[in-house]
């Protein structure tokens, strides 16, 4: 009897499943997981730009964009923001006024055309002066995407960035210098102004003065408002700017070259996506909520 048992037990366990079993297993597999809620991808970027876009953050982007207009007043000036740290100042401006301001992206720009002296690293290729095929690429891209965007009204530019040392503002000024005298011969007068925390002012102003003789350099300082300064210069606004990264000069890690997508690849690419459109409007409607406010307080 226990052989006839342990032989039927074997078959069982041998034998192809019924149909039944197959239906029932099948079943159970194509259930349903159970449903999680997730908001909506549009949500998510609203979500983002709400909490990045404070009233704080607003309202301190339009106290600097008002000390900037008051030395740079359009159309016969405009503010030239470089790279994308100084994505909300340069959207508030344009919302502002549209001619008041330009983003120019060049990433990782930090070239003396002075050849390198003593204090800079002389192994290091951000020190030197650009060679002159690169010089030249550079030009081109002043040329083909800077230039048609300052119009002929344009006397004045003022670059702008946030910044711990000062070499991209100056090394871009110092190059747009150039730029002007060698390609186009017109009258345009080149400032920058450094936005930076107090205790970094000396730090630019020697930077400045010794590796690219630059002295008028005017300075903002942001020391009640570290909050914004400090997400502009971490980068926290780059998916927001105007247009996408752009570069000149090729990466370089232990002075071996990285592949950059972004190396020479004819002009920025403009920023449409949706996290960017959500920016600009809100900080739109903020600028429109102003002038409604001064109105009507001017009206009382």
């Amino acid at each position: 009897m226990i052989y006839i048992k342990i032989l039927l037990l074997l078959v069982a366990l041998i034998s192809p499943q019924s149909n039944l079993d197959r239906d029932v297993k099948y079943t159970y597999a194509k259930k349903s997981p159970k449903q999680i809620n997730r908001q909506p991808a549009e949500d998510v970027t609203h979500l983002r730009v709400n909490n990045l876009l404070t009233k704080e953050a607003l309202e301190t982007a339009s106290d600097v964009a008002t000390q900037l207009l008051k030395i740079c007043a359009p159309p016969r000036c405009k503010v030239v923001g470089l790279g994308s740290s100084p994505a909300l100042l340069i959207a508030y401006l344009q919302a502002t006024d549209p001619a008041s301001a330009i983003s120019l992206p060049i990433s990782d720009f930090r070239h003396s055309p002075r050849q390198a002296k003593k204090g800079f690293n002389i192994n290091n290729a951000e020190d030197t002066a650009l060679d002159n095929k690169t010089k030249n690429s550079l030009f081109d891209y002043f040329e083909n995407f800077l230039v048609p965007q300052l119009g002929s009204d344009t006397e004045q530019v003022i670059l702008v960035d946030f910044t711990n040392t000062g070499r991209s503002l100056f090394a871009a000024q110092s190059y747009l210098e150039l730029f002007i005298h060698e390609r186009t011969r017109q009258s345009l007068d080149i400032t920058s102004v450094a936005m930076l925390e107090p205790s970094k002012k000396k730090k630019v102003q020697r930077v400045g003065k010794k590796y690219f003789n630059i002295s008028d350099t005017h300075f903002m300082e942001l020391d009640r408002d570290r909050q914004f300064f400090i997400n502009m210069i971490m980068s926290r606004y780059d998916h927001y700017s105007e247009y996408g990264s752009y570069r000149i000069t090729p990466k370089l890690h232990r002075e071996k070259v990285i592949q950059d997508a972004d190396l020479n690849a004819g002009l920025p690419i403009k920023n449409t996506s949706l996290k960017r459109k959500l920016f600009v409007n809100k900080v739109a409607d903020f600028v429109y909520e102003n002038k409604s406010n001064a109105c009507r307080a001017s009206l009382q």
